[in-house]
């Protein structure tokens, strides 16, 4: 067992966002706007399957599963790497 300390994070943020995205998606009369936030709708979305899946240790020095400390993650709002 790793002697490194869990901290936990609720996934309300990351369905706040996720919801945001969406009505962004949803509602913008702006093409490149929506396409924007279609594609945050799909970050937040991965965020989400890696929480509950648990591919995704939320607050762990490395967070994604099977992937070295040194690789560079893709980050969104909020410090919740993407998997």
């Amino acid at each position: 067992m790793s002697d490194e300390p869990r901290a936990t994070a609720s996934s309300s943020y990351a369905m706040g966002q996720l919801w945001r995205a969406m009505e962004a998606a949803r509602s913008s009369g702006d093409r490149a706007t929506r396409a924007r936030a279609g594609a945050k709708v799909e970050r937040w979305q991965a965020v989400l399957s890696g929480m509950a899946t648990g591919h995704l240790a939320v607050g762990s020095r490395t967070p994604v599963a099977d992937t070295p400390a040194w690789v560079t993650l893709e980050v969104v709002p909020g410090g919740f790497a993407t998997g």
